[in-house]
């Protein structure tokens, strides 16, 4: 009773320090004294010890302090409070809008806001709004925030925000920054790895220096040195330093970038993508590209890509989260395998490069049995303009042939006029041998039916053709050649009888004008002019 006795004391002293210029009527007094009374303060009917009412317009204020003036509350040690075990104060209000415990002050410095116990130095049983910055300290520059976080241990400079985010990590994980529900909830020792999204990284446990961005990005699988940016991106095998963009995008292969999933068409920019080429970081620089005789062996070709194929053989053996929505990507798939495409096969490009003995880096090798080929397009462009220059080197080569060939005609046909004025001589030579042969042409016999063509070509080289009819009841028939001497060159008998020709070989003659004579039985039936030509 005391202690209620000094507190009602201070109460009313108060009231009438501050509130002097209130009305008289305002402040009732009921019972014997401050001995069991109720105070009221704008009421005449207090129904509690205390009972202060405003008036009924809002404007109306319960108290009113000066500035710089405080209002404090001060427990005496082992003030049981009322009603409450401990030296707490509760907030109440009644009426209409009765609410029990808005606000706790427990004695060991807890606060409750709608909480009747407090166990933290804050605790909020319902919704709170903040309008400025949280700054979260606990001795290792941690931010946790979420149901669940970090339950092991306290690791070091982290920050988890999403129920169950980094529920494993210990003391050895350092650096991490895990946003999202079940964001790395299985990470232990990891390092310096940054999530972002629902179920991202969820399958993370001793993999570092990884950004996952996207929910399900890395739920299925991790990596160091990774960066899976995009819903359901994931690595397909245990890798290194690789990235995958997009969403469903795999990547299945140590030092790789991945751009987009399967079921996409088109990678557009609007610049070409440049590679490193700098001289001064080039070693054992060689000229051993294969040209003409490795681009000749590929063999171009349209073709039809099976998307969902592709697909299911990235992602066997991988765990497929039942949350990831995959019907849409499906459909995707189904439509990209309707496109015609044109370029080569992996493999008989692998092949075209073995059978010249090409290292060609433009062919990808799987790197596993759960790898697939692949090709570098613009690799190409080395051995095209090596198989163009060798082109054009046989082109330069082949000009020359025949400006020498067309040298050859220009010296040709100077010996062909030369030639022919060797024949006008040859002509008026074989007009004189004409004349000298009359009389013996005159004196050849004349039998019935017997022919002697002229030769076939006149003038000749090295061989000329002798047509002849012989008769029949000819006995011995015989071709001469004189020269224009009369000296007999060569003789030919002749076994064939009626229409017949000989093959005159003239290779043993030095060139020049000569007669061929034909014999029948002993005489002369006729005889003819030939020429004789080298080269």
């Amino acid at each position: 009773m005391r202690i209620k006795k000094y507190l009602l004391t201070v109460i009313v002293l108060m009231f009438c320090f501050w509130g002097h210029k209130m009305e008289a009527q305002n402040l009732t007094v009921a019972g014997d004294g401050l001995i069991g009374g109720n105070i009221g303060i704008g009421t005449q009917n207090p129904a509690a010890m205390v009972h202060v009412r405003s008036g009924a317009n809002d404007t109306d204020k319960l108290l009113n302090f000066s500035e710089n003036d405080n209002l404090s509350f001060f427990f005496e040690a082992g003030f049981l409070g009322t009603g409450v075990t401990g030296n707490t104060l509760k907030l109440n209000t009644f009426g209409d809008n009765f609410t029990l415990n808005a606000m706790t002050w427990r004695g060991d410095g807890n606060v409750g806001i709608g909480v009747l116990n407090p166990n933290a130095k804050l605790e909020v049983n319902g919704n709170v709004k903040i309008n400025g910055r949280i700054d979260i300290n606990n001795g290792a520059t941690n931010i946790f925030i979420g149901q669940g976080v970090a339950l092991n241990s306290s690791p070091q400079e982290t920050v988890a925000i999403g129920v169950d985010a980094g529920a494993m990590l210990n003391q050895s994980a350092s650096l991490n920054t895990f946003v999202g529900k079940d964001a790395g909830r299985i990470a232990t020792t990891a390092l310096q790895n940054a999530v972002f999204g629902g179920n991202a990284a969820e399958a993370l446990t001793t993999e570092d220096f990884g950004t996952y961005i996207g929910a399900f990005a890395g739920s299925v699988g991790a990596a160091d040195d990774a960066v899976l940016v995009g819903y359901d991106a994931n690595p397909a095998a245990k890798v290194t330093n690789v990235t995958a963009l997009g969403s469903h995008t795999v990547t299945n292969a140590d030092h790789q970038v991945v751009l987009g999933n399967v079921a996409q068409s088109d990678v557009r920019a609007y610049t070409n993508l440049s590679s490193a080429s700098d001289g001064r970081f080039k070693k054992n620089v060689r000229e051993n590209v294969e040209g003409l005789d490795f681009i000749m062996d590929l063999r171009p070709v349209t073709y039809q890509f099976d998307a969902r194929k592709l697909d299911d053989f990235l992602r066997a053996g991988m765990k497929k989260d039942p949350q990831v929505e995959m019907t849409a990507y499906y459909q995707a798939l189904q439509e990209k395998a309707k496109i015609t495409y044109t370029g080569f096969i992996a493999q008989e490009v692998e092949e075209a490069a073995r059978q010249t003995g090409f290292d060609f880096s433009g062919l990808v090798k799987p790197a596993h049995n759960r790898d697939h080929y692949g090709l570098r397009y613009a690799e190409f462009v080395v051995p095209l303009v090596k198989g163009m220059q060798e082109q054009q080197g046989q082109i330069e080569t082949q000009a020359e042939e025949i400006t020498d060939l067309k040298q050859q005609l220009q010296r040709k046909d100077q010996e062909n006029r030369d030639l022919e004025s060797r024949l006008a001589r040859v002509e008026a030579l074989l007009d004189k041998l004409l004349d000298a042969s009359e009389e013996n042409t005159g004196s050849a016999i004349s039998i019935s039916d017997a022919q002697l063509h002229q030769n076939q070509p006149n003038p000749f080289h090295q061989t000329t053709t002798i047509k002849y009819f012989i008769p029949s009841e000819t006995v011995r028939a015989e071709l001469r050649v004189t020269d224009v001497a009369g000296r007999v060159l060569k003789s030919v008998i002749v076994d064939t009888r009626g229409e017949g020709q000989t093959t005159l070989d003239a290779t043993t003659l030095s060139s020049g004008a000569y007669q061929y004579s034909l014999f029948l039985d002993g005489q002369l039936l006729e005889s003819k002019q030939m020429v004789l030509i080298g080269e």
